[in-house]
C-alpha cells in the first residue's frame, strides 16, 4: 500500500508540474468516455452512519 500511494503521489506531481501533460490526459479522457457521466451507484437518500449511530 505505501509504494502504491507514493507512485499514486509521484504520477499527481508529475501532472501538476507539466500543464502539456495534463491537458494530454484530459484529451485522452474525453476521447475514451466521450460526454458519459458517472452514475453513483448508492442512492442519493442513503447518508453515512454517524459516530453516534455505531
Amino acid at each position: 500500500m505505501l509504494q502504491a500511494g507514493k507512485v499514486l503521489a509521484g504520477t499527481a506531481l508529475e501532472v501538476m508540474k507539466n500543464p502539456k501533460l495534463l491537458e494530454k490526459c484530459k484529451r485522452e479522457l474525453k476521447e475514451k468516455f466521450g460526454d458519459d457521466v458517472y452514475q453513483f451507484s448508492i442512492p442519493k437518500e442513503v447518508v453515512p452512519a454517524s459516530k453516534q449511530d455505531l
